[in-house]
């Protein structure tokens, strides 16, 4: 009788202890799980800082140009010297629209002006 008494303490020893393992070896896995997230985070800030470090910054430069300028011939002239050094200078014409008044659906409208986008990488 005494000897079922003492294996039935030891077994529920052992199970105690099983269970103690188990739970440290469970918050061992949950730290585990919180400083992997941690690191991920540091690592994704760290990522996120060097990509803004690589990734290219741009400037715009946006010009209006009226049609009755376009007509003379010294404007004309101004202008491609203006649009030579802005290429010079690293400038890129992306986009040139015409401004339009008058009419209905495009039909008897009049052009007025250019709208004109550049663009160049920050330096």
């Amino acid at each position: 009788m005494l000897l079922v008494l003492l294996m039935l303490l030891l077994y529920q020893t052992v199970v105690w202890l099983l269970l103690l393992f188990l739970i440290r070896k469970e918050k061992v896995v949950f730290y585990k799980k919180i400083i992997k997230f941690s690191l991920d985070l540091i690592d994704e800030r760290r990522i996120k800082k060097k990509v803004n470090e690589i990734m290219r910054k741009f400037e715009y430069k946006l010009l209006t140009i009226n049609v009755n300028h376009l007509k003379k011939e010294k404007f004309q002239i101004e202008l491609d010297e203006k649009f030579q050094k802005w290429g010079n200078e690293g400038w890129e014409l992306i986009k040139m629209e015409s401004i339009t008044s008058g009419g209905m659906f495009f039909h008897g409208a009049t052009t007025e002006s250019f709208f004109a986008v550049f663009k160049r990488e920050k330096l």
